[in-house]
């Protein structure tokens, strides 16, 4: 499994859009992909969003 943690946050757009194919092409495993980026949900097949309130962290259907 490939982890990639905020790798998208330095790109521009045309960045953004290379990583995405990227990681996607090359990978042979899964791809954990942690961003603060909602518009990067709609790249990846699956998606887990986690929402932290007030204290407590809880993921979101």
């Amino acid at each position: 499994m490939l982890i990639v943690d905020e790798a998208f946050d330095k790109l521009d757009q045309s960045g953004i859009e290379r990583m995405i194919h990227l990681l996607i092409q090359q990978s042979n495993d899964d791809v954990l992909v942690i961003s603060h980026d909602p518009s990067l949900m709609d790249a990846f097949e699956d998606v887990i969003m986690v929402e932290k309130e007030n204290a407590l962290s809880r993921i979101v259907d």
